[in-house]
């Protein structure tokens, strides 16, 4: 097939020109090539001298094979032995078709077909091999950066957040995929500090009522105690039980707040009775250091979720309001509603916030004022509770403070005004 293939493109040049049989037999190859040159339509245009010769009927066969687009068909010749023909479909340069026919006995076609089909598949085979170690090179080439993502990936542990990705990527594809994943630790890396923060902060504030029982118990435990004595000393024991009771509620609570579970089923309540109740407790308290509550609370507002814990919150910011506040001045509760949003603004007269811990003021035991606030006997997680269940009613803590200016506590829950509930 190679020969024909050989000849055909040797004659395409010729076929369009008045002598094509004159310049094809003027080739230097067709005397030792038994070939046939045929129109599209079958009709003979040269025959070499080594075509055997055929009779008409096979002639005819030949003819017809070519027009018809065989590319193998068997002949006779005159002598009643078969030839095989192999027909190569060209077109002239000016776009005729032609059909190049070259016999032979079928061994020696055949034999030429085999050698033809195993160099093809010995290519094939070899392209295949060299496809497969080049798409194995560019693949372990384009993994190269993945590779390193996951290797970098393994080695940041959760001891030590501030590690990144650095992996030199040669996509923008990559470059976004380690881009986004050093911005995902950069997320977590706050709440892993926050976390172990927490932790410190725990096992610091159970080791302190622990210490003063430990101290007592050694105490009460010493010889020739008078009665008055051991009494005190039990009286002391109670208060560090009850501080770390409440150090162990509150912790508790945090949690399932943290969690989502601090309201199973929500329920609606006045938001305004709730305010005027807490206001009315927080005047018995601060009566007692000449400070006065100045409350404007709305009424007919529904809020919806709990009761008892947003109280907390409420009474969690006026005790702090009173508690910082300095005698002879006026602890101010404002209520307002607008587009839905209700919102209670607590403001004392006390000594403020700094800029650097408003930032972190909600944060589980945390203190702007450590001394201070140990004196007050607080934990650190007042306003970290309150912040969780303001988040349970789908709102939020706002704080504007200056120092020595005072402060404003803002909450903002959801609330409807009770003629829209009721209908």
């Amino acid at each position: 097939m190679s020969r024909v293939a050989i000849f055909a493109a040797e004659i395409k040049p010729l076929l369009d020109r008045m002598d094509a049989a004159e310049e094809i037999a003027d080739q230097p190859n067709v005397p030792a090539t038994p070939v046939t040159v045929r129109r599209g339509d079958g009709s003979l245009i040269y025959e070499s001298p080594d075509v055997p010769h055929l009779t008409n009927e096979w002639e005819r066969a030949a003819a017809q094979g070519a027009a018809n687009h065989l590319t193998f068909q068997t002949v006779r010749d005159a002598t009643r032995q078969e030839q095989r023909l192999v027909n190569r479909f060209i077109t002239s340069p000016k776009g005729y078709p032609y059909v190049v026919q070259l016999m032979g006995p079928p061994v020696s076609i055949d034999e030429n077909t085999r050698q033809l089909a195993a160099s093809q598949a010995l290519g094939i085979l070899l392209i295949l091999a060299l496809a497969t170690y080049g798409s194995a090179l560019t693949a372990r080439q384009a993994l190269a950066p993945i590779d390193e993502i996951i290797r970098r990936g393994r080695e940041i542990h959760g001891h030590d957040p501030g590690q990144r990705l650095e992996v030199e990527a040669d996509t923008i594809e990559l470059e976004q995929l380690v881009a986004s994943m050093n911005a995902m630790l950069d997320r977590l890396e706050e709440p892993v500090h926050t976390a172990h923060r927490f932790a410190a902060n725990v096992s610091h504030e159970l080791q302190t009522p622990l210490a003063a029982m430990r101290f007592a118990i050694e105490a009460a435990q010493r010889s020739n105690r008078p009665a008055e004595k051991c009494q005190q000393i039990a009286d002391d024991l109670l208060s560090e039980v009850d501080r770390l009771s409440t150090l162990v509620r509150d912790l508790r609570l945090l949690a399932i707040a943290g969690a989502g579970q601090l309201i199973g089923q929500p329920e609606p309540f006045d938001l305004g009775e709730v305010v005027q109740q807490c206001c009315e407790i927080a005047r018995a308290v601060a009566d007692s250091d000449n400070i006065a509550i100045d409350e404007q609370v709305l009424g007919g507002f529904i809020a919806s979720g709990s009761a008892l814990h947003l109280r907390r919150v409420i009474l969690n910011l006026t005790d702090n309001a009173v508690r910082y506040s300095p005698q002879g001045s006026t602890v101010r509760v404002r209520m307002e509603w607008r587009h839905g949003i209700a919102t209670i603004a607590v403001s004392d007269c006390g000594c403020g916030i700094r800029p650097e811990d408003r930032a972190r003021i909600f944060e589980p035991f945390f203190r702007a004022d450590r001394a201070r606030a140990r004196d007050t006997g607080g934990s650190g997680l007042g306003l970290a509770i309150a912040d969780q269940i303001v988040r349970a009613h789908h709102g939020r803590i706002t704080v504007e403070s200056e120092p020595n200016a005072g402060s404003t506590f803002t909450i903002h829950v959801p609330a409807v005004a009770a003629l829209a509930h009721s209908a």
